[in-house]
C-alpha cells in the first residue's frame, strides 16, 4: 500500500493530465492496479527462475564436491499422497 500511495504521489502530474483529457477515476484506478498486477506476476516468475537456479546450484556443489547424492527435482505437476 505504501508503494502503491509512493507511485500516486511522484506521478500527480501525470493523473491530472489524464484527468484533463477525459479519464475517469475507474480508469485511472485500473491502470495503477493493472500495473501492481503485472509487476507482481513478472517479481513471482523472476523469483521461482532465480530459486530453481539456486537449489540446481546447491545440488551440484553437495553431489560433486561434498559426494553428497542430492538430487534435484522440479515437477510442474502437483504431486499425490498416497494415504
Amino acid at each position: 500500500m505504501n508503494i502503491m500511495l509512493v507511485s500516486v504521489t511522484e506521478r500527480t502530474r501525470e493523473i491530472g493530465l489524464r484527468k484533463s483529457l477525459g479519464a475517469t477515476d475507474r480508469n485511472i484506478l485500473a491502470q495503477f492496479l493493472l500495473e501492481a498486477i503485472i509487476l507482481t506476476c513478472i517479481g513471482g516468475i523472476i523469483g521461482i527462475i532465480l530459486g530453481s537456479i539456486l537449489a540446481f546450484g546447491i545440488a551440484i556443489i553437495l553431489s560433486t564436491v561434498l559426494g553428497i547424492n542430492w538430487g534435484f527435482h522440479f515437477s510442474l505437476v502437483r504431486c499425490r499422497s498416497r494415504l
